[in-house]
């Protein structure tokens, strides 16, 4: 078994069958990532595009 940071706390030799009995470590607060996804991205991709409408838009206008 491997610990959220990447350690090893428990382990069978190579080619043993078993079972491992160890404690699991109490789980890490999520991420920024994994409590928002891509929300921050699409918004600032809407926010991207609307500024180049507008730009367009204000340099075609006498």
């Amino acid at each position: 078994m491997i610990d959220p940071v990447g350690r090893i706390v428990a382990q069978l030799s190579l080619g043993t069958e078993g079972v491992l009995d160890a404690m699991l470590p109490i789980a890490l607060q999520p991420t920024i990532y994994a409590r928002f996804g891509d929300i921050p991205a699409a918004i600032l991709l809407v926010l991207a595009l609307s500024t180049a409408v507008r730009r367009r838009v204000a340099q075609k206008l006498p």
